[in-house]
């Protein structure tokens, strides 16, 4: 085998009960990397661990963050749609004598009560799935 191929040997040791590792370790570690060889302990394979889970949860949640501000955009861009569609009959609603802050308001209670039906759609979609996923 030369240096760079693709061989690893692994060799497991157990110590006795209340023995110190990483100060059992610390003389050797010269010599070690100079061999190319890696120590690890449990203690440190835990750490390791945790750190890898830990940016895995900060990575999942910049996702979810990007996700949302994507929908926000979204979601504006469909009201704002929505109310170019709705212009000529604000204009018929203007021209019967509603006021403008009347106009804003019905069109404010629609969006609202829309985005209240799809909050309340997704959250019962929501727990549904979260009952349900695990059993699959």
């Amino acid at each position: 085998m030369k240096p760079g191929s693709r061989v690893q040997y692994r060799t497991y040791y157990q110590f006795a009960p209340g023995t110190d590792v990483a100060a059992t370790i610390k003389p050797l570690e010269a010599r070690l990397e100079a061999s190319n060889i890696d120590s690890d302990t449990v203690a440190s394979r835990q750490q390791q661990t945790g750190r890898a889970f830990r940016d895995l949860t900060r990575f999942l949640s910049l996702v979810a963050f990007v996700a949302l501000l994507l929908g926000c955009v979204g979601v504006a861009s469909a009201v704002n749609l929505y109310v170019q569609e709705k212009l000529a009959s604000v204009a018929v609603l203007r021209c019967l004598g509603a006021s403008g802050r009347q106009a804003l308001l019905i069109y404010l209670i629609q969006t609202s009560g829309l985005g209240l039906l799809g909050a309340i759609i997704g959250a019962a979609l929501g727990a549904v799935v979260q009952l349900v996923l695990p059993q699959v």
